[in-house]
């Protein structure tokens, strides 16, 4: 059973179509990477898959439930996401 789904999702922001009609699956105990040159719509792609943009068409499904009619806190609880530019502000160090 898969525990993410993309089945045909179209995102984008506003009048700019990004994603159009991407499906796939992601089984339990799998890893995937997320691969392309800038501007391919990676970053469209991890934003519509957690919650934070609606597709314009498709669903995403997380644990056989459609993601978007969760609630926020309710996906939160298991699905995140941290970008890559995040600079800490804590003067110390992981182990520390």
């Amino acid at each position: 059973m898969s525990i993410l789904e993309a089945r045909g999702i179209s995102s984008g922001y506003r009048d700019k179509h990004i994603l159009q009609e991407i499906s796939f699956s992601v089984n339990k105990g799998e890893f995937i990477g997320i691969i392309g040159p800038n501007g391919a719509g990676k970053t469209t792609l991890l934003r519509t898959l957690t919650h934070i943009i609606r597709p314009s068409a498709g669903e995403v499904l997380f644990d056989a439930r459609d993601l978007h009619k969760m609630a926020h806190p309710e996906v939160a609880r298991d699905i995140a996401m941290v970008g890559q530019g995040l600079i800490s502000i804590f003067s110390f160090t992981v182990r520390e």
